[in-house]
């Protein structure tokens, strides 16, 4: 049965500036016949104002939600978001798609969720710690309700499984395990592109003279770019997402005019699929990738790895800024 309507939900604490950039993306480049809902969970209410006002500019449905815990580390926030959303909103009409997206997500190339989740019932970034496998419940996680009906029973909670923590969208490994012959699309991920990584082909050479190492953006599945901690949970200084959003915005802008193109780089962040490796460590950092012979090692300093695992992310708010830039997220 092929999909139909493809529902996008994109999650908005902030930053409305993004609304009518990442609408023109999808209206360029999407294929699939779509519809654009706006999740407004921001904190104050001048913000959600400008949330609102901004989808209204665009004529876009505006879904309220409570805003989350500010106490809540980050994952276990989103999760409850995600949660509310697909429990309490109407049951989306048969064979449709819906799909769960962070607004700072900016799609670049041509792309139809119906070919990627074509015979698949998810569809999203996965991740591992250990033996627990799930799919990453914030960036782009779409789910096909042709194969998935009961979307509201999906469990996003960064659980912690067999004494091991997961980030949000853990608990999609119950799904998984009670289902295991439903077909998982795995996206392709850049990893944080920088220059340690080794990854700056993922982005076009005129782009790279403004480019900042700093910024750490992801390219997923050669087509979406991932601005990447647009909430500000790392606690960046304003001028520094000023400069960064400058920046990627005259990049999005170039692609939306066609005046530049992404590349076609074949790079992927993991060398094989890190389901299928043979081990995976428990205690992942964002240095951990995985090499062609399916071992998982860390990208950088070793000593980044010490101070990761020595703070948990429950600790990050209670950091030095410095700490929570450096270490916990580039």
């Amino acid at each position: 049965m092929q999909p139909r309507m493809v529902i996008i939900y994109a999650f908005y604490p902030n930053r409305p500036e993004f609304m009518p950039v990442q609408a023109r993306c999808f209206r360029r480049f999407l294929r699939d016949d779509y519809e654009l809902r706006i999740v407004n969970s921001a904190t104050s209410e001048s913000a959600r104002a400008d949330i609102a006002a901004a989808a209204a500019g665009l004529s876009l449905q505006v879904l309220n939600v409570h805003a989350p815990d500010v106490s809540l580390p980050p994952s276990h926030a989103h999760s409850q978001l995600i949660h509310g959303v697909l429990r309490n909103q109407p049951k989306p009409p048969p064979g449709s798609i819906v799909c769960l997206m962070d607004s700072d997500m900016f799609l670049l190339r041509e792309f139809s969720f119906r070919d990627v989740l074509d015979g698949c019932a998810l569809a999203g970034r996965k991740d591992r710690r250990g033996d627990v496998r799930y799919l990453v419940g914030s960036g782009i996680l779409a789910i096909n309700t042709a194969l998935v009906p009961a979307i509201a029973d999906l469990d996003f909670t960064p659980a912690r499984i067999d004494g091991i923590h997961t980030d949000t969208g853990g608990g999609l490994c119950h799904y998984l395990k009670n289902h295991p012959a439903a077909k998982v699309r795995g996206f392709v991920y850049s990893g944080k592109i920088n220059t340690r990584n080794g990854n700056l082909s993922c982005l076009p050479d005129a782009f790279l003279d403004q480019y900042d190492d700093r910024f750490a953006i992801e390219i997923w599945e050669h087509a979406f770019l991932h601005y990447v901690s647009g909430s500000n949970w790392d606690r960046r200084g304003g001028d520094f997402h000023e400069h960064k959003w400058s920046s990627v915005n005259a990049l999005v802008e170039g692609c939306i005019t066609g005046t530049t193109t992404l590349p076609a780089s074949s790079y992927e962040y993991n060398q094989v699929d890190i389901w299928d490796a043979p081990s995976y460590p428990t205690d992942v950092t964002f240095f951990t990738r995985i090499g062609q012979d399916g071992r998982a090692y860390e990208s950088g300093p070793w000593y980044f790895g010490i101070l990761k695992r020595a703070a948990p992310w429950q600790c990050a708010r209670f950091l030095p800024r410095w700490y929570t830039r450096w270490v916990l997220g580039n």
